[in-house]
């Protein structure tokens, strides 16, 4: 069933859009000077934020406020006490994109409320220096818009070859405070016959990549579903799986607080995104053996 947005859509995309400007120039500064002037620092978490990361969040920020829509932002929040809710990562994979890697993203959703759970019913996930923008819809298939470079990338995941298991391309992502022993797991993957593990330095593209049937699985365990709302209306809209690490649907988020008291949707059992149920399905047998193990 489709669901009625009545938010402005054009111009939530102009919004992400003017995101991915600022990224791109940021990028093409880096690389022509060889100096990262993007005042990187570290936030309480471990992980990594710019001046750039506060300055994309900011206009997310303002543009709910104009919609009257609640937001919640990874560098920071507005009113959370509302029927429709923004949820904005502004810089997906912010430290490898300090480095010079071309793998960051800009990520939105909306999410429908009731009470405390919501329900991602319209997402964006946004590669600005290729230009591609997948764009998910409860209900409905997974779109790819292309730009400046005109690509194509299908939404049809390619199917597994049975001959050929070691083609299960996976991004197992590790981090600060990664739970279900992750480490562990990504390490088992790696040793795998049936599995060829590749870091990204961003995760939100693996939905992307996923849905165009470029990758088949990748797998997270962080507090914030801030990644994992959008990646889910994405991977499912284009016929893939969409799971948390115990093998239950990720179909809503509940918020609640962070270890440092930042209201946000939560993802207590982590998130795993495959291209079909039998990819799912071998994953969550390593994480499961990986905590019998511990």
């Amino acid at each position: 069933m489709k669901t009625k947005l009545t938010i402005d859509l054009q111009g939530l995309k102009g919004i992400v859009l003017g995101a991915g400007q600022l990224i791109r120039d940021a990028n093409a500064a880096m690389w022509e000077t060889a100096i990262n002037n993007l005042g990187e620092t570290t936030k309480a978490d471990g992980t990594p934020i710019t001046v750039l990361d506060q300055e994309i969040n900011a206009r997310f920020a303002s543009f709910a406020r104009r919609q009257g829509i609640g937001f919640v932002g990874e560098e920071g929040n507005g009113d959370v006490d509302r029927r429709t809710i923004l949820l904005v990562d502004p810089i997906d994979g912010t430290g490898a994109f300090a480095l010079g890697m071309n793998t960051a993203t800009v990520i939105v959703t909306v999410m429908e409320m009731d009470g405390a759970t919501g329900t991602p019913v319209y997402s964006i996930i946004y590669e600005p220096l290729r230009d591609v923008m997948w764009v998910g819809q409860k209900g409905q298939q997974t779109r790819v818009l292309t730009g400046r470079f005109n690509m194509r990338y299908p939404t049809i995941p390619t199917p597994l070859p049975q001959s050929v298991p070691s083609l299960w391309k996976t991004n197992i992502c590790v981090f600060p405070n990664a739970g279900y022993k992750l480490a562990a797991v990504k390490a088992a993957i790696e040793a795998d016959g049936r599995f060829s593990q590749q870091d990204m330095g961003a995760f939100g593209i693996s939905a992307g990549l996923i849905a165009s049937g470029i990758l088949h699985a990748a797998a997270i365990a962080p507090t914030s579903a801030v990644e994992s709302a959008a990646m889910s209306l994405i991977v499912k809209g284009a016929g893939g799986v969409a799971i948390d690490l115990n093998g239950i649907s990720l179909t809503t988020f509940a918020l609640g607080k962070d270890r440092k008291g930042k209201v946000d949707f939560m993802l207590p059992h982590g998130a795993l995104f495959a291209s079909n149920p039998e990819v799912a399905e071998a994953i969550i047998d390593v994480v499961a053996g990986q905590a019998a193990s511990q």
